[in-house]
């Protein structure tokens, strides 16, 4: 009886161990916001989109929110497509992306 005991305790304590290290590989394994972030802004900057510092770029929880101006649609869907490849990006918004009009001076 008492050797069942010592087993059960052994399963359990090596469960916690076992539950603890993996816990810390998912988060070391989670991107924070601040490298997502870096990531975006590197991936945008070499996907050949023009003015790539006339975009912002905000991101939570792996969603990333893009805004400012973009020179044309293929613009901004260049943008949106570098953001996607960046590790850690869950989803992509680009409803703040405003397109500059040759047309409209109002700006």
């Amino acid at each position: 009886m008492k050797s069942v005991l010592v087993s059960m305790r052994a399963v359990a304590i090596s469960a916690a161990v076992a539950a603890g290290s993996l816990a810390g590989i998912a988060s070391a394994a989670t991107a924070s916001d601040a490298e997502i972030t870096g990531g975006v802004r590197a991936a945008i900057a070499s996907a050949a989109v023009r003015n790539p510092a006339d975009l912002t770029i905000m991101v939570r929880d792996g969603k990333v929110s893009l805004g400012g101006w973009a020179r044309t649609s293929f613009d901004r869907q260049r943008a949106v497509q570098a953001a996607m490849r960046v590790s850690g990006v869950a989803t992509v918004y680009s409803s703040g992306v405003h397109l500059w009009s040759t047309r409209n001076t109002d700006y």
